[in-house]
């Protein structure tokens, strides 16, 4: 399987996502979401 390298623009993304996820849905559901992101690009 491939393997991903993010570039800096797709690294800050995933923080704004994170950002976003927590202030509107709650740290259980950013959690979640960044989990199945992690996974799906293993």
């Amino acid at each position: 399987m491939a393997k991903y390298v993010l570039s800096p623009r797709a690294e800050r993304s995933l923080i704004q996502i994170s950002e976003y996820t927590l202030q509107n849905f709650g740290r259980v559901q950013k959690n979640k979401y960044l989990r199945i992101l992690r996974e799906e690009m293993r």
